[in-house]
């Protein structure tokens, strides 16, 4: 049964969501498995690594919570998305704060959660999300401070941290616009080359002189209905299967020779008498389109002009 729509999102921003949340998840286990490992050693300060697990445990808790919510498609999507990256940022810092081993490099998981949150987002909000983390590192950082813990000479590091939340969040932001431009593009340039098709479908249907398009090892990948009726074939061709020799033998052998626009040549078939003009295509396995004109045409056409 499909899921319910949401205005102004496609299916697949759901899916990056859903993706996204599945990373949440995995990375709340393994925070989950570092607090029970390490509990007993000096990873934490005294008294913390209960504090890290019961963190930890929580953020599992909201990530299998989010699962519900994405499957429900309910509240909408940015409102989903906002509360997921306000989540990893809030209890990320919560379990920074247990431990100055640990804040270092769990810093840089924020970094992540910024750069999903602007891919999945399709780049709103992504700054917003890159001054929260921001703001929520230095706070962090100053509240070591206080306690004790850390230097003052320390926030260069956190102010480095930071600019690179923004980086991530404007080069996120860039990507997602430049795909989405592409991904608007795209269903317009599908619908010119549609109309060009048929505009070129016509135009051979309409055409007096029969058209024919045949790659070098004289397998036909085209044939108008007026060419089949100029060269007098009944039985159907299947483009791409059949073979000129097959169903047109006496012109496969007229143009056995080298093929030029310059030179035409001529056959006589039940149905008229034709000038062959053969145009060689630049592809790769060297097409030729071949052009047949009906003589009788150009003839009763020259006597008119002559009358």
């Amino acid at each position: 049964m499909p899921r319910p729509a949401t205005q102004g999102y496609y299916a697949s921003h759901w899916r990056s969501l859903d993706y996204f949340n599945l990373y949440r998840l995995t990375l709340a286990v393994a925070l989950v498995f570092t607090g029970l490992l390490f509990d007993a050693s000096d990873l934490f300060r005294e008294g913390a690594s209960e504090r890290f697990q019961a963190f930890a445990y929580a953020y599992l808790l909201i990530a299998a919570l989010f699962v519900l919510g994405i499957r429900a498609r309910w509240p909408g999507f940015q409102i989903q998305l906002t509360a997921h990256i306000t989540a990893d940022i809030v209890l990320v810092m919560l379990m920074m704060s247990t431990s100055e081993r640990l804040a270092g490099g769990m810093g840089l998981l924020l970094a992540i959660s910024i750069a999903s949150g602007g891919l999945v987002g399709s780049g709103r909000l992504t700054l917003l999300y890159a001054a929260m983390a921001s703001i929520a590192v230095l706070l962090q950082h100053a509240f070591s401070i206080l306690g004790g813990s850390q230097r003052l000479d320390s926030f260069f590091q956190v102010g480095l941290l930071c600019a690179g939340y923004f980086a991530i969040g404007w080069l996120a932001h860039a990507l997602t616009r430049r795909a989405l431009q592409s991904e608007t593009l795209a269903p317009r340039q599908a619908d010119e080359l549609a109309l060009l098709n048929r505009i070129n479908a016509l135009a051979i249907e309409n055409s007096p002189d029969g058209l024919l398009a045949v790659r070098s090892d004289g397998v036909v990948r085209h044939a108008s209905p007026r060419a089949l009726a100029l060269l007098g074939i009944t039985a159907p061709v299947a483009p791409g299967v059949t073979r000129l020799a097959d169903c047109a033998p006496e012109l496969a052998r007229a143009l056995s020779q080298q093929c030029s626009p310059r030179t035409a040549h001529t056959l006589s078939t039940q149905a008229a008498q034709l000038r062959i003009r053969c145009i060689p295509l630049a592809t790769p396995d060297d097409s030729r389109v071949l052009v047949l004109e009906d003589q009788s045409q150009a003839e009763q056409a020259a006597q008119r002009l002559k009358l």
